[in-house]
Order: C-alpha cells, then structure tokens, then sequence
C-alpha cells in the first residue's frame, strides 16, 4: 500500500471514532509543523448531550478545541476552553494524528524526491562523510542497484 491510501485509512479510522464521541476534526498539511484541531460537534442538541454526558466525561464548552502539533517528532498539545475528554480517547486521537502524520511526511517526501520538486540548490544540506568507517567499506555505487545494507 501507498503512504496516501495508509493516510487516507487513518483519516477515515478517525473520523469514526470522532463521530462517535460528538467530535469533529481538522488536519492541517499546509505548513510546518503539522496540525490537527479537535473539536466537539456544534449545534444546541450536541451542546445538550454534552451537559447529560458531563458527569462522565467532564465539562466541554462549546467553543473548546484540542491542537495536536508534529514538531522535532513529538507531539504537542495545547486546549483552549474546558474540553473533558477521556485519557483513553486522548490517546487514541493522538495515536491516529501521529499515524497520519507519518504517512504524510513519507508520502510528501516521496512526491518531491521522485517528481524532482525541489532543486538541488535548496535541499537542506547535512554531512554525509563517513565517519570512523574504514576506507574499504566503499560507496553506495559499489553495492550495486539495491544495497543491502
């Protein structure tokens, strides 16, 4: 499978358990770092849910939103408003927002590498000299097509 179709899976995987808890989301690929928001579904009837459901899951004010962010392979967490979520959810969104992001990354990596989008000039610059490496341990050349190292 492709990274798009595993990150498309992920999306969909997501979007069931969203539905599920009252909740909508938002992935954000535009920029870097990557976001997803979180919010719960808006509307008076899910805003009345919500108080019936708050002895179990805590208080979540209408205007409440989650932000995952990937940054340095982590991921960050910020709320804005009272947004009573479970730990186990919490942690299941996040699993699926790291998922996804990885996917992301791959996929768009592999799109500008293979499509030549990014010219040599700008590609981010890092010593790749060998380091306390014997002389015979040769190049990526003499492997041949496939290394397999």
């Amino acid at each position: 499978m492709t990274e798009r179709v595993l990150f498309e899976e992920q999306r969909r995987k997501l979007e069931g358990v969203c539905i599920e808890n009252g909740l909508t989301f938002r992935f954000y690929r535009e920029d870097y770092p990557v976001k997803m928001v979180i919010r719960p579904l808006g509307g008076v009837g899910m805003q009345m849910s919500m108080l019936e459901e708050a002895e179990d899951n805590g208080f979540t004010s209408p205007d409440a939103c989650i932000v995952l962010t990937w940054a340095d392979g982590e991921i960050h967490k910020t709320y804005k408003g009272q947004f009573g979520i479970t730990a186990t959810l919490q942690k299941k969104l996040e699993g699926f927002f790291q998922k996804m992001c990885s996917f992301w990354f791959q996929y768009f990596f592999r799109s500008v590498m293979k499509n030549q989008l990014l010219s040599a000039v700008y590609m981010p610059y890092v010593d790749d000299e060998p380091v306390n490496l014997p002389s015979a341990a040769g190049s990526v050349e003499d492997c041949g097509e496939e290394p397999e190292c």
